[in-house]
């Protein structure tokens, strides 16, 4: 199974990366010349432009983001290594952004346990430490335990700042767009594992890359992680059985929004925004539906001849009517 290496990238990863990168672009520079084991980072010229096309990304966003008041404990205080673990629960879970405010404390600790298993299981070494023990990690990180310590607040609020601020990533990233477009057709599967710690013939299931420039990328130990990904660790037979697709399908196709998307996108392609006008949605929750018909391949990104700078989604017909075929097996029709 190959990965999913998006043109654009995935929203909320990339706004999560963006919140935290956001005034780090030096620090992070020092960070990467440390583990170089160099005083200063020698830059080429290409490398000179990628830092200043990712300068002016950041500062894009930089003026659009919107904060409240917990965003200085959120983004300014912890290391990459914190802040990488409430990420890892967003990336496995994607209605969390969405459901944060509803769960008891007990749930989002179960949330931060998983995430913390799902980064060990990647081989992610956070606070030198390869215990899996979730008490003997907690202890390693202050900011991680004061986040723990009022975890249904800090929790809610994080997901509050990325649904706020999907919008002003993707309108800087609109306005970069074309001059990122190079650095992006010269990226392949390859480049990415090159820098993870992910095999190139790993089974992998998902992939959220982010925007492929270190800055915007976290360094952990050593290794790049230029977005998050979990492995699909099921055995073929089991990955592509018949019920767990149509469970796959069904569960994206449940909610009446995302049907009234497909009604939509069956008349011609469209975009996020269009989409969120149409139905009396914001931005942000258009594109949680999306994504969740674009995670199970019922919908596909395309672009318009005389626009390339705007991500149109359309039906994937090829998908689509392996679903069909699946549902007449299924009622033998």
């Amino acid at each position: 199974m190959n990965a999913i290496l998006h043109k654009r990238p995935e929203p909320v990863m990339e706004t999560l990366a963006l919140l935290y990168v956001d005034g780090k672009n030096e620090a992070l520079k020092k960070v990467l010349a440390n583990i170089l084991g160099v005083k200063e980072l020698e830059r080429t010229p290409e490398d000179l432009q990628r830092d200043q096309l990712h300068a002016d990304y950041v500062a894009a966003f930089s003026a659009l983001r919107k904060d409240n008041e917990d965003s200085p404990f959120l983004f300014d205080e912890p290391d990459m290594g914190s802040y990488l673990l409430p990420c890892a629960c967003f990336a496995m879970e994607r209605d969390l952004l969405y459901q944060a405010d509803s769960l008891s404390r007990e749930e989002l600790e179960d949330y931060l346990r998983a995430g913390y298993l799902f980064l060990q299981d990647a081989n992610v070494s956070l606070f030198e430490t390869s215990d899996k023990d979730w008490e003997t990690f907690l202890a390693g990180s202050e900011w991680l335990r004061r986040f723990v310590d009022q975890i249904q607040k800090y929790f809610s609020s994080l997901a509050f700042l990325v649904r706020e601020n999907i919008p002003a990533m993707e309108s800087a990233w609109n306005q970069l767009s074309s001059r990122i477009q190079p650095y992006l057709r010269m990226q392949s599967f390859e480049d990415f594992t090159e820098r993870s710690t992910l095999a190139v013939d790993a089974p992998v299931r998902e992939c959220y890359p982010l925007l492929s420039i270190y800055t915007s990328s976290f360094i952990v130990n050593q290794v790049f992680y230029y977005g998050l990904f979990s492995l699909d660790h099921r055995p073929d037979e089991q990955r592509d059985n018949a019920k767990q697709l149509i469970t796959e399908f069904c569960r994206a196709v449940g909610d009446s929004k995302r049907t009234e998307i497909l009604f939509l996108l069956r008349e011609r392609p469209r975009y996020n925004r269009e989409l969120a006008k149409l139905l009396d949605l914001t931005p942000a929750t258009a594109t949680h539906h999306l994504d969740q018909l674009f995670r199970c391949g019922l919908i596909k990104m395309t672009t318009e001849s005389d626009n390339q700078k705007r991500i149109y989604y359309e039906i994937n017909q090829a998908r689509a009517a392996q679903f069909v075929s699946l549902m007449k097996t299924l009622f033998d029709i």
